[in-house]
């Protein structure tokens, strides 16, 4: 049964007034989290998210998102635009020249198990002309086809490449990002993307050694290249502390600058939400 984790508004956010509102929703094995974006007044004005705890199976994933809904300020309510966020390891980058949309999971295959009951999405990443093919468990797809009119998905990765690209580091520069079990790691450098995989680990060890690993293949130097840390990790965290005793140049990621956010989200650390939040850009 999914347990809600946190859940904020701003006082002037009302239900059922959301001509000018949009909502993002991010779907992950282990949680669904949700924004709203006043359009008008350019802030995220509501935030929620729960632990679905289903490790990623999403079978069952209508009675969660029913659940949810139930004890959501937030879903339920028509908004100007959705988008639906997949939180997956499972796409495959593909450069525009190559591309062929017929031939989608075929590419996706080539990295990947895939099933025919599982949708596949490709979105268009301007920035790197390539193209990013996922797929979207079918439970997903068909609880948002009934539950949102006006939508579209999207993966986490390609929302990280492109803001990621857009605050384009003067240096080399690694991203990791965490959710759940798994990070993605990015590495910039003189405004292209030069990496892009993701990892999943179980201990602090594991984090270090895929870290490590793509400093080692890239020819990066630990002591001048930074890291970028993003997602679920602060300074308390075991996978904080291994990575500083290996790389001292380590910050966080801060919020999308050109867009507003409500009194409360204060309390949020500015490195969490990082694909949630630039959704909206």
């Amino acid at each position: 049964m999914p347990n809600k984790c946190f859940s904020i508004k701003d006082d002037s956010f009302s239900n059922g007034i959301l001509s000018n509102h949009q909502l993002s929703v991010r779907i992950s094995g282990g949680t669904l989290e949700n924004a709203v974006f006043d359009v008008t007044r350019n802030m995220i004005v509501a935030y929620e998210t729960w632990a679905l705890n289903n490790n990623e199976d999403f079978s069952n994933f209508k009675d969660s998102f029913d659940k949810i809904t139930n004890d959501s300020f937030v879903l339920g309510w028509e908004f100007k635009k959705v988008m639906v966020i997949i939180d997956t390891k499972i796409y495959t980058l593909i450069p525009d020249k190559l591309f062929v949309a017929d031939e989608a999971r075929q590419y996706l295959e080539l990295n990947h198990s895939s099933t025919t009951n599982e949708t596949i999405c490709v979105d268009n990443i301007e920035i790197i002309s390539s193209k990013n093919i996922y797929q979207v468990p079918c439970g997903v797809e068909k609880v948002c086809r009934q539950t949102f009119p006006n939508f579209s998905f999207c993966n986490t990765c390609s929302i990280l490449i492109g803001s990621f690209l857009k605050i384009n580091p003067p240096q080399e520069t690694v991203m990791v990002n965490f959710s759940g079990k798994r990070i993605d790691i990015l590495v910039s450098g003189n405004g292209m993307l030069k990496f892009c995989n993701s990892f999943t680990f179980t201990t602090a060890q594991d984090i270090i050694y895929y870290i490590l690993n793509v400093y080692k293949k890239l020819g990066l130097d630990t002591s001048s290249t930074p890291v970028m840390l993003a997602g679920e990790i602060t300074t308390e965290s075991a996978a904080y502390e291994i990575i500083y005793r290996y790389i001292r140049n380590i910050y966080f990621a801060q919020r999308p600058v050109n867009i507003k956010f409500c009194e409360d989200l204060a309390d949020v650390p500015a490195q969490m939400c990082f694909d949630l939040f630039n959704s909206f850009l």
